[in-house]
């Protein structure tokens, strides 16, 4: 036997006896067979577990340390996504200092901390886990914040000794009762939602708390919330509530969102004065009444009801006068004069002189007159005209202006929204506007490059609409992209920190690497962006592999200057293997592509290891003509397609909607851009409505492989498609 210091390992065994093996050989990484791996089987036998909650075979054991780089008096330990099983395997024991516990989206089964960890612990996140029931907590004497959403609990309990918690969350359990909570009367904070919790009982201790969030579960009757005097925002959205009934007591009430529910009226709100938001959509009120007492009502959304009078919304508003959002599409408003209305509608409140609303479809304001909706096939001309006093921010009856996309969950747990604003090619003296007006009208990822040289106006267009209140930081989805020249290890997160700078901002949303290409290192302060060429003529090559420059972008998550991290131009060779080595997998893959170039299997390939799908160049040729591209110019435009136009015409859309909801139908996201405000909004409207699947299918049939954004087609020798 090989006993030198250099003699390979054997691979550890399993519980069962045999031995962890990947294809290629035993490395010590992470890249093992998808084996049983129950590193404690015991924890089995608890009569607490069944079946149901027992722990994914799917378990993976490392033999690597996780939390080398932490320092043994690190106040932060953040473990995203890295696989982990059990608690004790990291060896926290170590650590004496910790405050921030974050072990999100892994394969934990249940919690078991150190002693240590308690005089310090203030925040433990084991979000996305697979634990069943809560213990281990006991030495958390200091812990303020508990987060164990998108698990498998059916009880809270164990929890009422942590006398500090002021933050709970739970979202999406299996919990059917409220109980296990007496005596946290510092709780401020607690989140329910998406539970099997029937009734609102065992509250009366949680006399601090001031937000409760019990959306999407069974309820079917508020009470016993009396005593919650101090309570400023309840979510009982998506339950089964026929009244408002029990409200009045909650003094202090700012916000309710009541929405999908049962109830025919609005009633209950008499004692709540200081109401700024209410949100009663998707009910079955036929009358907006009862809103007497709400003096300071600033957000009314109450879409998808039987609504009937206009002149009792009128009424009902006239004394609202800091209102300034009002949603009330899909209603059956009759109006008194409906020819009056053909080219605008007017909303006839004291606080508003003239309202005319732009892209209004009549079939959403009256959905029982559908022949109303011919008067208003393309988009009408906007003004707004307001008292100085009164600023309104939304109007919806319905108005593109306030659209925005739905969203897509990446495996990072983030949330990404499926249509987006694409930067390449934006002007630098118009970037700044062109992002400020995407903003408001719906847009809220912007996808942007190092290369694309633009980034300082973009952040300028961004810290304007911050600044004016039309979003928050947190609203808004920023990407950004590492370039070819950056990517040696150490480059990496000095780009990025300057990226970041350039945008005015502390972290990107999204952080990819922007091709499979190491190119020699320009330093930013000769020649930024830097292009293709190492000294404006020549390509010269870089060093760094993948897995080095995949390795450093691991680390911008750690250290919080990017929530996710992806890829651009990758195949699914260069994909396959990057998943072998990865900690964290990329959370998208930015492709080329059009009905011309569906790449298929790649999309069907990423998809299924749970990578979305980002499409750029949506319209084929048309995105290259400007760049005078050869191959751009001898290929018809997909918007001139007869199978396009055809579709179009059928849908009573443009041809470029049908392109973008061809990609969005299928789960791709899509960046497009434009400068004209109509395009903005109407490349917004394209999740909607769908397309038939043999329209889907003729599109998908104009598949030519054809590829415009090709390294070799712009003259540079990197055949990465070949």
């Amino acid at each position: 036997m090989d006993t030198s210091p250099n003699a390979p390992t054997d691979p550890p065994s399993l519980t069962n006896g045999t031995t962890l093996q990947d294809s290629k050989g035993w490395d010590g990484k992470l890249r093992v067979d998808r084996r049983a791996v129950i590193t404690n089987a015991e924890i089995l036998s608890d009569p607490e577990y069944s079946d149901e909650d027992a722990p994914p075979v799917e378990q993976i054991v490392a033999d690597e340390d996780l939390l080398e780089d932490y320092e043994p008096d690190a106040d932060d330990i953040d473990l995203v996504h890295c696989r982990v099983s059990a608690i004790e395997a990291l060896h926290l024991e170590r650590f004496n200092k910790v405050e921030k516990l974050c072990l999100r989206q892994n394969q934990i089964s249940y919690i078991e901390l150190p002693p240590n960890l308690g005089p310090t612990l203030h925040e433990i996140d084991l979000y996305d886990n697979v634990i069943s029931h809560i213990k281990g907590l006991e030495s958390l004497v200091h812990l303020t914040s508990l987060d164990l959403s998108f698990n498998k609990i059916k009880h809270i309990k164990n929890v009422d000794h942590l006398k500090e918690l002021k933050d709970i969350y739970f979202v999406q359990n299996k919990i059917q009762k409220i109980e296990g909570l007496d005596g946290l009367a510092k709780l401020r904070n607690l989140e329910l939602a998406a539970n099997r919790i029937r009734e609102m009982e065992n509250l009366d201790t949680l006399t601090g708390l001031e937000e409760l969030w019990l959306g999407k579960n069974k309820i079917t009757e508020l009470k016993n919330i009396s005593h919650l005097s101090n309570l400023k925002i309840l979510s009982i959205q998506s339950n089964r509530l026929p009244t408002m009934s029990g409200l009045s007591a909650l003094i202090n009430l700012e916000e309710l969102y009541i929405s999908h529910n049962a109830l025919t009226e609005i009633s209950g709100l008499e004692g709540n004065t200081n109401l700024r938001v209410l949100d009663i959509s998707n009910n079955q009120i036929t009358h907006l009444t009862n809103l007497e007492n709400q003096k300071h009502l600033e957000e009314l959304w109450a879409s998808s009801n039987l609504i009937i009078s206009f002149e009792e919304v009128e009424r009902e508003l006239a004394d609202k006068k800091e209102l300034n959002t009002v949603y009330f599409e899909m209603n059956p408003l009759q109006l008194k004069s409906p020819a009056l209305y053909r080219n605008k509608i007017r909303l006839a409140l004291p606080q508003i002189q003239q309202i005319d609303a732009t892209y209004v479809r009549m079939n959403i304001i009256n959905p029982f007159t559908r022949t109303t909706s011919i008067l208003f096939k393309q988009p009408l001309p906007i003004t707004y005209k307001f008292n100085s006093s009164v600023r309104l921010q939304r109007l919806a009856f319905r108005s593109y202006a306030s659209m925005t996309s739905p969203t897509v969950k990446l495996n990072s747990g983030h949330q990404m929204p499926l249509v987006g604003f694409g930067l390449w090619k934006v002007n630098n003296d118009t970037c700044a506007d062109t992002v400020y007006n995407a903003i408001k009208s719906g847009y809220r990822l912007f996808d942007g490059a190092c290369d694309y040289g633009n980034e300082q106006e973009s952040g300028q267009g961004v810290a304007r609409a911050i600044k004016e209140g039309i979003v928050k930081r947190s609203d808004l989805f920023l990407v950004s992209k590492l370039w070819n020249s950056f990517h040696d290890h150490d480059r990496v997160e000095p780009i990025c920190k300057k990226q970041l700078e350039d945008w005015g901002i502390d972290y990107f949303d999204l952080y990819i690497v922007h091709f499979p290409i190491s190119l020699k290192y320009v330093d930013p302060s000769e020649r930024y962006p830097p292009g293709f060429t190492y000294d404006g003529k020549n390509v010269v090559p870089g060093n760094a592999t993948i897995q080095e420059t995949w390795t450093a972008m691991e680390k911008l998550v750690s250290k919080g200057m990017a929530k996710s991290i992806g890829i651009s131009n990758f195949n699914g060779q260069l994909l396959m293997d990057l998943l072998r080595y990865a900690k964290i997998p990329p959370a998208t893959l930015q492709i080329e592509h059009h009905p011309y170039l569906t790449q298929e299997g790649l999309v069907k390939f990423a998809q299924s290891q749970g990578i979305a799908i980002t499409a750029y160049s949506s319209f084929g040729p048309q995105s290259f003509l400007e760049l005078d591209m050869q191959r751009a110019k001898d290929t018809p435009l997909l918007m001139d397609n007869a199978t396009v136009k055809k579709t179009a015409e059928k849908h009573g859309k443009t041809p470029a909607q049908v392109l973008l909801r061809w990609a969005t139908q299928r789960d791709v996201a899509v960046i497009p851009k434009s400068n004209n405000q109509g395009r903005l909004a109407q490349n917004l409207d394209v999740t909607g409505w769908n397309l038939e699947k043999s329209e889907v299918e003729s599109i998908s049939g104009l598949d030519k492989g054809l590829r415009f954004n090709d390294p070799l087609n712009y003259g540079v020798p990197q055949p990465i498609y070949v």
